[in-house]
């Protein structure tokens, strides 16, 4: 058995695992609501609202791009190597 390898499947699979986790945890616990246009600034600042746009979930949402496109390299290198090998 290939034990000390790490196959192209198992590695989209960490790479998904991984980026959909991110991006859950982003999505779900990392995104504050956006202030109604109607709010004065007291509660505005009462609260935990968000004014425009949140920088911060972009950045998680390009790791996640970057989690993805890293794990389908390193697979396609996997498979390629594992061809290679046996030709």
């Amino acid at each position: 058995m290939n034990r000390g390898r790490q196959t192209p499947r198992r590695i989209l699979l960490y790479g998904f695992l991984a980026a959909t986790a991110l991006a859950a945890t982003g999505l779900l616990f990392l995104n504050p609501e956006q202030c109604p246009t109607s709010y004065t600034q007291e509660q505005i600042d009462a609260s935990n609202c968000v004014i425009g746009a949140n920088i911060g979930l972009g950045l998680i949402l390009m790791a996640v791009a970057a989690i993805l496109l890293v794990s389908i390299v390193l697979a396609t290198a996997a498979a390629t190597g594992r061809w290679a090998r046996r030709r």
